[in-house]
């Protein structure tokens, strides 16, 4: 946020450990970061708290911040971070100071001493200051007022906080931010600011914001010291209390603040349920709200709630909450972006993939031919065998097996699902286009081939018997008319075309899971077949093949279909377990190839000496001096047992060779799948580029969800809002995705309006301020931080309804608004200022008061700190008040 829209440049001063965590939030803002960049503005932030832990923190936090600053070019004196951990040397020196020094100091400064009374007793117990003050406000008191009168440190913090005030061209607003439970931040709150006052002088404006402590706070928390704290906010708040004090003790005691909003913790933690997160929840809220009350002139606010004015002694707090509504646009756009550039990936993803199936159907083809022959072998033993009926006996071994349509139909919805997850999202996307095109165009035709190829292609389980004979004419269709189809732009066309790729691909996969099928039963029936036959080493060796073939390449080839059907991100995951498996088929491939190379070699070595022994026949018979008896038995020798033992060995050795071809065929198949599974293939690159882009995507989707808190509300775009948004893209129309293009083009106005509605609703309920049901005002405050276009009169006075049941008097003249321009142009911000709440109104003051009464006489002493120094009893004041009101 730029300081140019600010009216006031933020200083933010937190006591005790609540005020130093808000100040960090407040540092670690990046708007702040923004802020000091800006010519003119310089920004003053200072912390004080007795306890280490939260101080060493923002230390920390600030060193990282400067360190940013620097790099960023920012001069150092730009955000001035100031902490400082208030101690004392020793308790006698406190006590010592408490007793005899304060009242010397305060002489010096031209007060009334002669009343002045010690608070502390030397014979209470100090507890370890590491920790914090016990939630002891007197003791936070006794050890502010020696660092700054005795000591000095105070005195050194103001003044470096008032030199940076000085130097900021923008004007000062500053904020004092202490928990109202605690012990140090509300004990040394009204010292500090009557010293901050003094130096400053009261042309600065001071704002005070207190967080009120809720159920889930320990009962010190909860208890004396938020009473005490609470009800001295609310006489000092009260001009004719503050009067009093003026009249009595001087000038220093006056009112230092311009207004105090208390913010209270219950409705937060009611909706968290753990109080770390609900202490977090605030601390960026009040930041916001801080951010907020920057944004425009307060003084008129503050003059329509009464700050500053009041004439009773008592409804003199106001209590404050906000919402901020964000309507995340820019990120849809940036998803829809990224969704496109995924699936314009796709298609280089299954040409690949295309190359793979065809390869499965290969190893299909040859598994099958295996197995038939295996059958054959078997009909042949049962003297069955008829070449010409072989195909169709085939064919009825096959369909005999039990229940082979009801698989495949099992295994064509396990495909369909997995299509409808992997091409819904391509579907979601082309579908904007075709709902746009005008009948009797060419763009028409191609919408209408695109419709019917997405209900072939998503519904498998019902198509796969007609798919093919229907996919193929309209893709060869959509080939011919996309490139001709002059209102698509080119990335139309791409995404289009993909389309097509894949629906073809589709069809390629239910073919080849139903050739699957097809074999799968004929080996499972073969198993069975075989397992009965009379045992021989011959079917042994036969039945452990068709095993192989059934348990490991099938298996292969149904995980390499389903594989591929799955989505992106869980196929690269799919892969490398497939990758494995394959490497395991591959071997054993590899020794089948192995092994039939090893038989075909065995049979050179018997048809050489075959061979040769032929030859020297053949030698003999040409002798003449053999008689005819010799050559007629070498002549039968040689074609009754040398030539037919060579053709016989020819032929096994022509039958190995076969295989061999077809194994090695398979393993080519199988090589070239390996490869393209390599990391450092384009698949892989290509695959892995598309999960990149889907985490990207849905990592913009969650930022949606993730932006949703307690003080904030998302309004989701619907799937409607989405697609046009898409189409815009699609369309080459991105440079019409300004705001005023979506307001006007792309969101639903009346949905955004009711979920609007929804959001004013709650403050109907009391508890979502912190208030309980009898609280009643005549004054309240809006602030509208909006951008043009989503605030309109009709929300005007669905606000004024939903806050009517508080007001006393005339609506309209009861609640003030006022409108503060946005610099988000999707982001609503209401801030809300329940004014003249009296203490009896908040819903945690009950178990404040009922802790109170249970207190002993002297804890409740050490619970006050206003006025301390001159003995003021607030529990008789208290009693007097509640006697005058009732």
């Amino acid at each position: 946020m730029s300081s140019k829209r600010l009216f006031n440049s933020i200083h933010m001063i937190g006591l005790g450990g609540a005020g130093a965590n808000i100040v960090e939030t407040y540092i670690t803002d990046e708007r702040t970061w923004s802020a000091v960049q800006d010519i003119g503005v310089y920004i003053s932030t200072l912390a004080i708290d007795v306890a280490d832990g939260d101080i060493k923190r923002l230390r920390r936090a600030g060193d990282k911040v400067l360190k940013r600053l620097a790099e960023q070019g920012v001069p150092p004196d730009k955000l001035q971070i100031t902490t400082e951990s208030v101690k004392f040397p020793t308790p006698d020196a406190m006590f010592e100071f408490v007793d005899q020094g304060y009242p010397i100091f305060l002489s010096q400064e031209g007060l009334n001493a002669e009343n002045y009374k010690p608070w502390l007793s030397t014979a209470m117990e100090i507890p370890p200051l590491a920790g914090g003050v016990a939630r002891q406000r007197g003791l936070s008191k006794a050890i502010y007022v020696l660092n700054h009168y005795q000591l000095g440190t105070i005195n050194r913090l103001i003044s470096n906080f008032r030199n940076q005030l000085s130097k900021s061209l923008v004007s000062p607003l500053i904020f004092t931010i202490f928990g109202l439970g605690g012990g140090t931040g509300s004990g040394i709150l009204f010292d500090f600011l009557k010293h901050l006052r003094s130096t400053i002088g009261r042309q600065v404006p001071i704002i005070g914001l207190t967080l009120l402590p809720c159920d889930a706070d320990d009962a010190a928390a909860k208890g004396p010291s938020a009473y005490a704290s609470i009800n001295e906010l609310n006489l000092l708040m009260g001009d004719e209390y503050n009067r009093r004090v003026v009249e009595t003790y001087g000038k220093p005691y006056e009112n230092p603040f311009n207004s105090v909003f208390a913010v209270a913790l219950s409705p937060v933690y009611s909706k968290i349920g753990e109080l770390p997160e609900t202490h977090r929840a605030i601390d960026q809220a009040v930041v916001d709200i801080s951010y907020i009350l920057s944004s425009f002139d307060v003084a008129d606010m503050l003059d329509h709630i009464g700050s500053g004015r009041r004439r009773g002694l008592d409804g003199n707090i106001n209590l404050l909450t906000m919402i901020k509504i964000v309507y995340p646009v820019n990120i849809y756009i940036d998803a829809a972006k990224t969704q496109l550039s995924r699936l314009e990936l796709y298609r280089g993803v299954i040409s690949e993939e295309k190359i793979a199936i065809e390869g499965v159907d290969r190893v299909l083809s040859n598994i099958e031919a295996e197995l038939k022959e295996y059958y054959g072998d078997y009909l042949k033993a049962m003297r069955t065998y008829s070449i010409e009926s072989f195909d169709r006996e085939v064919e009825d071994f096959i369909y005999s097996a039990p229940k082979v349509e009801h698989e495949t139909m099992m295994r064509m919805k396990d495909l369909e699902e997995g299509l409808k997850l992997w091409i819904g999202d391509l579907a979601e996307t082309i579908k904007p286009m075709t709902e746009a095109t005008k009948e009797g165009t060419t763009e028409y035709v191609i919408a209408k081939r695109v419709e019917e190829l997405l209900d072939l292609t998503l519904n498998v389980s019902t198509t796969y018997g007609r798919l093919h004979d229907e996919v193929t004419p309209r893709f060869d269709e959509l080939n011919r008319y996309i490139p001709s189809a002059t209102r698509l732009n080119p990335r139309q066309r791409v995404l289009l075309q993909t389309f097509a790729e894949v629906a073809k691909f589709v069809d390629s996969l239910v073919e080849t899971l139903k050739s699957y099928m097809r074999v799968y039963a004929l080996g499972s029936q073969l198993q069975t077949l075989y397992s009965r036959m009379h045992s021989s080493e011959q079917s042994e060796a036969k039945m452990n093949e068709i095993k192989r073939m059934v348990d490991a390449d099938l298996r292969l080839l149904l995980n390499a279909i389903m594989t591929l059907v799955s989505q992106p991100r869980d196929k690269a995951k799919l892969l490398d377990s497939f990758s494995m498996q394959l490497s395991m088929v591959k071997n054993n491939t590899m020794n089948i190839l192995n092994d039939a190379r090893k038989e075909f070699d065995a049979k050179e070595e018997p048809i050489r000496i075959y061979e040769e022994e032929k030859e020297e026949i053949r030698r003999d018979l040409r002798k003449t001096i053999l008689g005819f008896g010799r050559k007629k038995r070498l002549r039968s020798k040689l074609e009754s047992e040398i030539e037919p033992k060579i053709a016989r060995l020819q032929e096994e050795k022509r039958f190995i060779e076969e295989k061999i071809a077809k194994v090695e065929g398979v393993l080519d198949i199988y090589n070239d799948i390996s490869k393209k599974l390599e990391a450092t293939s384009s698949y892989r690159k290509t695959l892995n580029e598309i999960v990149r882009l889907e985490k990207q995507y849905f990592k913009n989707l969650s930022a949606v969800s993730g932006l949703e808190g307690i003080f904030m509300r998302v309004a989701e775009l619907s799937r409607e809002e989405q697609v046009k948004i898409l189409y815009k893209i699609l369309a080459g129309e991105e440079d019409q995705l300004t705001r005023e293009g979506i307001l006007r083009e792309i969101l639903d106005r009346d949905r955004v309006k009711e979920f609007m509605r929804s959001i004013i609703a709650t403050f109907k309920n009391p508890g979502s301020f912190g208030l309980n049901h009898g609280y009643r005002s005549d004054r309240m405050w809006a602030t509208i931080e909006t951008p043009e276009g989503l605030w309109d009169d009709d929300l005007h006075k669905e606000l004024q309804t939903a806050l009517a049941g508080y007001i006393e008097g005339e609506v309209g003249e009861t609640i003030s608004t006022r409108i503060v321009d946005s610099p988000d142009p999707w982001t609503i911000k209401l801030m809300l200022i329940a004014a003249k709440v009296k203490p009896e109104d908040l819903d945690v003051y009950p178990t404040m008061k009922q802790l109170y009464s249970r207190a002993s006489a002297h804890d409740k002493r050490l619970r006050y700190s206003f006025l301390r120094e001159y003995g003021v009893n607030f529990e008789k004041i208290l009693k007097k008040m509640e006697t005058k009101i009732s």
